[in-house]
């Protein structure tokens, strides 16, 4: 799993740099609530998550996720999990397989 925080596109580029491949990720906590200034597609095509996870308000005022990012998520075919459309995210993982669970 990833736990990207709150990083931007600049810190997303240094780790493709200087990581590449070895970001690959099962999950990715998507970074700064789906925010346009994150996700970039070099990012997301380096880290090839499975499934990407994205804690944001329902109807908050920055109107996460952004939807050119969901565009991108869409475009390269990841699953995402939205807690303001899933309510709450649980993910459960034994090291090698994991399951989700959402309450709505």
């Amino acid at each position: 799993m990833l736990f990207t925080g709150d990083i931007e596109a600049k810190t997303e580029n240094d780790l493709v740099s200087r990581y590449g491949k070895k970001l690959q990720s099962t999950v990715l906590k998507v970074a700064h609530h789906g925010s346009s200034t994150s996700s970039t597609y070099n990012f997301l095509k380096a880290v090839q998550p499975q499934l990407a996870l994205i804690s944001c308000g329902d109807k908050e005022k920055y109107n996460h996720p952004n939807k050119k990012v969901l565009g991108t998520f869409e475009y390269l075919q990841i699953p995402v999990k939205v807690t303001s459309q899933n309510g709450e995210i649980t993910l459960r993982t034994d090291g090698e397989k994991y399951q989700i669970m959402t309450d709505k």
